[in-house]
C-alpha cells in the first residue's frame, strides 16, 4: 500500500479494521499479521501502533492480550477476493536442509512451527551505547531485559524499555510487539530517591536542551523542528492528552486548604517544594466525594499524590516524557496569579504536522496524560505556581 504517513490516523484505523476482518482469525490479529496485511514498511510501524491505540480507545477494536479483534456489531464487509483459476499442483520437492538460525517450536494447540531468530538492539537513551541480542520471536522480553541488566551492571527495576514510544512489558515477545530484524529498543534509566522530582519535571535553565527556544523566549537561536524534538526524547508523535478547562474538579475552599498546607510546610527558601500525601490525607482535606471524582479520572490506578509550590523564577521544565504511566494535574491557583510557567504539549493530534498545544488551566481544572507525550513548562517569570498531582508510577493490572 502507499506510505502510511500520507494517511491520517483516523483513516488508518478504518484500513486496519478492514485488515482484521479480512484476516478472519477468531483469536484476533497480531501486530505482525496486521503489518503484513497492510504491506507496511519498517518506518511505518509507529503509525500503525498509534492507530491501534486510537482504535482501541475509541472501541473500534478490542484488544485481547497481544491481539486485536472487532467487537460484535462493529463489522465491515470482507474485501471480495477475485476468483483465481485452478492451478496444477506442482511436483513434490525434497525438503531443504535445516538452517542453524531456525528452531522448531510447539504452539499451544500442538501445531509445530518454525521460527527464525532476529537481532534486536537495545540502546541507552543517554549514552547511546548499544547491545545486540539474537533471540527467537517467541522469547519473552523478560529474558532479554535480564541479560541487558547483567551486561550493563544496572538494576533491572530501575530501567524502563520502550519501543515505538511505548513501554515494553516483560511478558511480551518479539511476535506480539511486531519486532523485526535490527529493530531498536530504548533503555531509559529511572531516577529513584526519597525526594520526588523526575516524575513531574525539574525546573532549570536547561540551556542545552533540545527545544529550549520554545520554552524560553529569551533564547535567540533558531528552534529545531517539533517532530525532531519528539523523536529525540523517544516520545509518541500521536500521543494525546485530556484537558478540561471548564470543569472544576476542586472548588475554591478545597484549593485554599491544599495551598495552606504547602505554605505551612514552606521553609521560606525552597523554590520548588513538593509534599507527599496519602489517599486518606487528601480525602480528609478535600472530602470523600471530591477525592472519589479525582481517583476516577485516573481509573483508580494512581499510587502517588503530590502537592507542589513552585517559584523557580527564570527557569523552565524541558521537553520530556514522564516516568509515571499517568499524570493527572490540577492547578490550585489561576494563571493570572503568576507570569509564565505554562504547560505545553507537542503532538500531531489528528493531523500529520507536529504543533505546540497550550491548554487553558484555570484553578480547579485538570489535565491528564500518559508517559508517551512530549511536554514541558515555559519559563516561570514571577509569582508562585501551586498544583496537585495524582501519579501512577507502577504498572497497573487493570
Amino acid at each position: 500500500m502507499a506510505s502510511l504517513t500520507k494517511n491520517t490516523i483516523d483513516t488508518l484505523v478504518t484500513t486496519i479494521k478492514q485488515a482484521i476482518l479480512d484476516l478472519k482469525d477468531p483469536k484476533g490479529s497480531s501486530l505482525v499479521a496486521i503489518k503484513k496485511a497492510l504491506h507496511s514498511e519498517k518506518n511505518e510501524a509507529p503509525f500503525i501502533t498509534a492507530a491501534l491505540r486510537r482504535g482501541t480507545e475509541a472501541g473500534t477494536f478490542t484488544r485481547v492480550g497481544n491481539r486485536w479483534k472487532l467487537p460484535v456489531g462493529n463489522q465491515l464487509k470482507p474485501t471480495k477476493q477475485p476468483e483465481q483459476p485452478e492451478q496444477p499442483e506442482p511436483p513434490e520437492q525434497p525438503e531443504p536442509p535445516a538452517v542453524s538460525m531456525v528452531a522448531a517450536t510447539t504452539e499451544e494447540d500442538g501445531s509445530s512451527t518454525k521460527e527464525q531468530k532476529i537481532c534486536i538492539r537495545i540502546t541507552d537513551s543517554l549514552s547511546k551505547d548499544e547491545i545486540s541480542f539474537k533471540i527467537l520471536c517467541t522469547t519473552k522480553m523478560s529474558k532479554v531485559f535480564q541479560a541487558y541488566a547483567s551486561r550493563t551492571g544496572l538494576r533491572l527495576r530501575l530501567i524502563r524499555f520502550l519501543f515505538d514510544g511505548n513501554v515494553v512489558n516483560s511478558d511480551e515477545t518479539p511476535n506480539s510487539l511486531g519486532l523485526e530484524d535490527q529493530d531498536q529498543i530504548w533503555a531509559r534509566k529511572m531516577v529513584m530517591g526519597r525526594k520526588a522530582t523526575g516524575d513531574i519535571g525539574i525546573f532549570g535553565a536547561h540551556t542545552d536542551s533540545m527545544g529550549i527556544e520554545y520554552l524560553d523566549t529569551t533564547t535567540i537561536t533558531k528552534p529545531p523542528p517539533l517532530l525532531k524534538i519528539i523523536h529525540h526524547i523517544n516520545a509518541n508523535p500521536f500521543a494525546t492528552y485530556q484537558s478540561h478547562s471548564e470543569q472544576k474538579i476542586l472548588q475554591s475552599t478545597q484549593r485554599k486548604n491544599l495551598i495552606q498546607i504547602l505554605n505551612d510546610k514552606w521553609n521560606g527558601k525552597d523554590r520548588d517544594l513538593k509534599v507527599l500525601l496519602t489517599n486518606n490525607a487528601l480525602s480528609d482535606i478535600i472530602g470523600r466525594t471530591a477525592y472519589t471524582r479525582l481517583a476516577r479520572l485516573t481509573g483508580g490506578t494512581h499510587d502517588t499524590i503530590l502537592l507542589r509550590r513552585c517559584a523557580e523564577h527564570n527557569n523552565v521544565i524541558k521537553f520530556h516524557t514522564d516516568e509515571s504511566y499517568k499524570t493527572l494535574q490540577v492547578p490550585l491557583n489561576n494563571e493570572s496569579e503568576y507570569e509564565g510557567g505554562k504547560l505545553v504539549y507537542i503532538t500531531t493530534g489528528r493531523g500529520n504536522a507536529a504543533t505546540l498545544h497550550f491548554p487553558k488551566r484555570p484553578a480547579g481544572s485538570f489535565t491528564l496524560h500518559g508517559n508517551d507525550i512530549a511536554h514541558g513548562v515555559t519559563r516561570l517569570v514571577a509569582g508562585v505556581r501551586y498544583g496537585l498531582f495524582l501519579l501512577q508510577k507502577k504498572e497497573s493490572k487493570k
